[in-house]
């Protein structure tokens, strides 16, 4: 008799299972949030304490008996699920701080486990869509007291689940290389700014950077935000980007990426002149290898440096060097204090003006 109930409860579960696989991956949004509105979403247990409910759990992330149906499920499942697809359920469920807690409690534990790139891809578009925890939510989803769901006055519960499921898939060691190419922007873009504790995706910036590569240059963006907003240490950047700094750069279909992004690092009035001189001496260089379509913005941020640092003007006024073979400036040194930069001229820039 245990043995026939125990074989019924588990048909019953599957059949949920089935029906909210099908309502996540196929129907309309609306239809969604009419199936979510049918579930009763919490009770109190012995202690008076709301918990959530079986029908609830199971929508959302727990269906009996290993069946696979949930929201959950369906994220990290092996089946890709569309951009279009992810935006229109992120836009419609998640505006809802109930929603919003509950499911990335939920899909936290879960991210840790992914092993194919299309489970990594899914994760990936959930947070790029999902709303970012800015503004404050003040409308639940279910109008039913659950006071451990609740949003404080600074959305604090938001944003730390919100960080924590971003962490969870920045500590993968491998993610696809076309997915880091949309992640990293947007999470130097307007991820960062919304953490609880942005230094904490340092380690996987870093990881990026070290690809090398269009990779490096990617992640710079994000790297300087943590140095000048978040009081990152990273005192060997400047030559870092310095080592990007090649005429092969010139070349590249992102190469007005990076020359923006340089512009940007390079606009700090605090900066030794030392500093300035190798960028000024670099760029310079590269300009005389440089095709046309890459000598104007070269040229312009040459000029803009000479325009914000006075110390480096010397450079452009000096006579000697006049040539490449007297020129004391090293292009192959790396240190940029030893470079020799200072001691030269930007003859280079004469003669790309003939």
């Amino acid at each position: 008799m245990v043995n026939e109930e125990l074989g019924s409860s588990t048909t019953s579960d599957t059949a949920e299972a089935t029906r909210w696989m099908a309502i996540f991956t196929s129907h309309s949004v609306e239809d969604v949030l009419g199936e979510l509105r049918k579930v009763e979403p919490f009770y109190v247990d012995e202690a008076n304490r709301s918990k959530v409910s079986g029908p609830l759990n199971c929508a959302l992330n727990v269906c009996f008996y290993g069946c696979v149906g949930s929201l959950v499920d369906v994220v990290v499942g092996d089946e890709a699920i569309e951009s279009r697809r992810m935006k229109e359920m992120c836009g419609a469920l998640f505006v809802y701080f109930d929603l919003y807690i509950l499911t990335l409690k939920r899909i936290v534990p879960k991210i840790a486990n992914l092993s194919s790139n299309i489970q990594k891809w899914n994760v990936y578009r959930l947070l790029r869509f999902f709303p970012l925890p800015t503004k404050k939510y003040t409308s639940p989803f279910y109008q039913v007291e659950a006071n451990y769901i609740r949003t404080g006055p600074k959305n604090s519960k938001l944003k730390l689940w919100y960080q924590e499921a971003w962490l969870a898939l920045l500590r993968h060691e491998v993610l696809p290389r076309p997915l880091l190419k949309r992640l990293v922007p947007y999470l130097g873009d307007s991820v960062l700014a919304v953490l609880r504790d942005a230094s904490l995706t340092g380690d996987f910036l870093f990881r990026v950077f070290r690809l090398g590569d269009v990779f490096a240059i990617i992640s710079l963006s994000a790297i300087f935000r943590l140095i000048m907003e978040y009081n990152f240490e990273f005192p060997e950047f400047f030559e870092r980007v310095y080592a990007l700094t090649t005429p092969s750069v010139c070349y590249l279909s992102y190469r007005k990426q990076f020359f923006s992004l340089l512009d940007t690092f390079l606009s700090s009035t605090h900066l030794a002149s030392y500093i300035v001189a190798a960028f000024l001496k670099r760029l310079a260089r590269m300009a005389l290898l440089a095709p046309l379509c890459s000598q104007e913005p070269l040229l312009s941020l040459i000029r803009n440096l000479l325009t914000r640092y006075e110390g480096v003007r010397v450079l452009l006024h000096r006579d000697n060097p006049a040539t490449l073979e007297a020129d004391p400036y090293n292009m192959d040194e790396t240190r940029l204090k030893l470079c020799g930069a200072l001691d030269s001229s930007l003859w280079e820039v004469k003669v790309c003006s003939f």
